[in-house]
C-alpha cells in the first residue's frame, strides 16, 4: 500500500493519505486532512530541492519487459570534508507492488531492489567496516567496501510503502563486486539490503521514453567524438612538427668552401673575416653554425654572415665553456659549445662570415679555444615549425580535454531494455 506523508495543519503531527484517497483523518487529533494540502506542502518544500534530473513523479517506464511508475522522490544529503552533497533517490512501484530504487548523483544512475541475505550481519559487525573491507552477503560474493557515511534526508514527495520522516538519520555502507553495487541501510529500529547495477543515462532516457534527451545526448557524443577525433590528429600533426624543428636544427648540407676553423686567440678586436662562401640558392633556408672547442674555459663567440659591403645579414653568439672535474660519484664534464641561426638567402652569391671572440675581463682568450663555422643549405627553419607544432599540441590536447568532457556514466544493463 502506497501512501502520502503530510503534517496536520492542526496539532502539526506526521500523518498519512492512502493512494487513490482524497482525504484522511489525523492518527494523533482526528482532524480531516486533504490531499491537496499534502500536495502543496511538497510543493512549497519541492523549490529548495528540485530534481537533478528531467525525471518527475508520475512517469512511467520499462524495466525487464516490466512497466514502472516513479511514485516518489526522496532526497538525501550529507556533509564530509569536501563540504555538503546531496542526491535523489527515485521510489519505483510496478502493477505487482515491488520496488526499485534509482538514485541520480551528480551523473551517475544506480538501479537498486531490496534483498535478504541469508546470513544477514549486526548492525555492530557492520558499524566496524571500513573502505577496503570485505563483506559477504550472497554465497560465493565479496564485495569490497567502497564507502560508508551517515546521511540526512532532508527533503520527500509523492508515495511510499511507510511514514515518511523528514530529518532522518541513515547510516549506509556501499560495496561492490565487478559491475554490481550493494547497499546496507540501518537506522535505530531497521536494518535493510539493497543489490543493484549501474546504468548510464542513455539507457535511463530509453527507459522512461524520453527520445528528446537521447537525442541530444547522441548529439553530445557525436561533437565529441568529433573533438577527439581532431584533437588526435591535432597532436599527431604537433608531434610531426616537432620533429621536421629538430630536423630542421641538424639537418642541411654543408656547402663547398662553407667552413672555416678559426683560432679564437688570434681574433682581434674588429672580429676575423673568413670567406668568400659561394652562396648559389637565392629563396631558400640556410643555417650559420658555430661549434666551439676548448677546455676548462669560457670565451663568448659570434658570428656574423656579411655581404661583400659588410652589411651584416644574420648573426649567432653564445656564450661558450668547458668545465670538468670530480666529486663523491667521480668524475664529471659539462659543456655548452654550439650556437645557430637560420636565415633565408635573398639574393645569391658570395658572402663572408665575421668571428668575434671575447672572454671575461680578468683573462685573455686561452690559447686552446677554436670555433668551426659552417654554412648549411636547404635547412627548414624551426621556430615557426615549433611554434606551429606547439600550437597544434596544446589545441589537440584542449579538444581531447572537451572531447572526454562528460557527464561521468558507467554502463548498465543496456541488453536488459
Amino acid at each position: 500500500m502506497l501512501i502520502r506523508t503530510l503534517n496536520c495543519q492542526r496539532c502539526g503531527g506526521r500523518t498519512a493519505i492512502e493512494r487513490g484517497a482524497t482525504e484522511a483523518l489525523c492518527r494523533h487529533c482526528g482532524q480531516p486532512v486533504r490531499l491537496s494540502s499534502a500536495v502543496l506542502q511538497e510543493q512549497s518544500a519541492s523549490a529548495a530541492h528540485p530534481p537533478g534530473s528531467d525525471l518527475r513523479l508520475g512517469m512511467k517506464g520499462t524495466y525487464r519487459a516490466r512497466e514502472w511508475e516513479i511514485v516518489g522522490r526522496q532526497v538525501f544529503g550529507m556533509t564530509d570534508e569536501d563540504g555538503f552533497s546531496s542526491w535523489d533517490e527515485w521510489v519505483l512501484v510496478n502493477g505487482d507492488g515491488e520496488l526499485l530504487y534509482l538514485e541520480h548523483d551528480d551523473g551517475y544512475w544506480k538501479l537498486s531492489r531490496p534483498f535478504t541475505p541469508l546470513t544477514p550481519p549486526t548492525v555492530s559487525f557492520l558499524s566496524g567496516l571500513n573502505s577496503g573491507d570485505l563483506l559477504l552477503l550472497k554465497p560465493g560474493i565479496r564485495s569490497v567496501v567502497t564507502d560508508r557515511g551517515r546521511a540526512q534526508l532532508i527533503h520527500f514527495e509523492g508515495e511510499f510503502p511507510w511514514l515518511m520522516e523528514r530529518g532522518k538519520l541513515v547510516d549506509y555502507l556501499d560495496l561492490r563486486y565487478l559491475n554490481q553495487f550493494y547497499c546496507v541501510e540501518w537506522t535505530a529500529d531497521s536494518l535493510e539490503f539493497y543489490e543493484g547495477e549501474f546504468l548510464d543515462e542513455r539507457f535511463v532516457f530509453n527507459m522512461f521514453g524520453m527520445v528528446q534527451r537521447v537525442l541530444e545526448l547522441d548529439r553530445r557524443a557525436t561533437r565529441q567524438r568529433d573533438r577527439a577525433v581532431f584533437g588526435a590528429v591535432a597532436c599527431a600533426l604537433g608531434v610531426i612538427s616537432l620533429v621536421l624543428g629538430v630536423f630542421g636544427m641538424v639537418g642541411g648540407a654543408a656547402l663547398p668552401g662553407g667552413s672555416a676553423d678559426v683560432d679564437l686567440s688570434q681574433v682581434g678586436p674588429d672580429g676575423l673575416r673568413v670567406g668568400p662562401i659561394p652562396l648559389k640558392s637565392g629563396g631558400r633556408v640556410h643555417r650559420l653554425d658555430v661549434d666551439g672547442t676548448m677546455s676548462q674555459s669560457s670565451v663568448w663567440v659570434g658570428a656574423v654572415l656579411e655581404d661583400e659591403s659588410e652589411s651584416e645579414l644574420v648573426g649567432a653568439d653564445k656564450d661558450m665553456w668547458d668545465e670538468s672535474g670530480y666529486d663523491p660519484d667521480g668524475a664529471w664534464h659539462e659543456s655548452d659549445l654550439h650556437a645557430s641561426a637560420h636565415f633565408l638567402l635573398k639574393q645569391p652569391g658570395p658572402y663572408f662570415v665575421r668571428i668575434y671572440a671575447e672572454r671575461d675581463p680578468t683573462g685573455g682568450v686561452p690559447a686552446y679555444a677554436r670555433a668551426r663555422v659552417t654554412v648549411r643549405q636547404d635547412t627548414l627553419d624551426p621556430k615557426p615549425v615549433f611554434l606551429f607544432g606547439g600550437g597544434s599540441i596544446a589545441l589537440g590536447v584542449v579538444m581531447l580535454l572537451l572531447g572526454a568532457a562528460s557527464k561521468p556514466s558507467l554502463q548498465g544493463a543496456e541488453g536488459d531494455e
